[in-house]
């Protein structure tokens, strides 16, 4: 499964050769900007049991993205198109 092949947003097919995973991501902790490219840290709460039985939320760093304008500018307006998505009221089936 190593050289498989993913379609872009520009139908242009990239080899996607070392199989890279999917990061789930519920936390964002840090961002900023350096020499125009734009940095941020995402994380992933996980849950870990405690010695008294408790479980803790633990967040740990699951990527750190470092893109350049154009890029930051397709995914904010991926974002805003899926988050607006989300917003409309869905239809209930009849």
């Amino acid at each position: 499964m190593g050289n498989k092949l993913v379609k872009s947003h520009e139908s242009v097919l990239v080899p996607d050769p070392n199989n890279v995973q999917v990061v789930f991501a519920n936390y964002f902790a840090s961002d900023g900007t350096i020499s125009g490219v734009i940095n941020f840290t995402l994380c992933t709460t996980r849950h870990t049991p405690t010695l008294d039985g408790r479980l803790e939320a633990d967040p740990v760093v699951s990527a750190r993205l470092r893109i350049d304008l154009d890029t930051a500018i397709a995914l904010k307006n991926f974002l805003h198109t899926q988050i607006e998505m989300q917003k409309a009221p869905k239809e209930m089936p009849s």
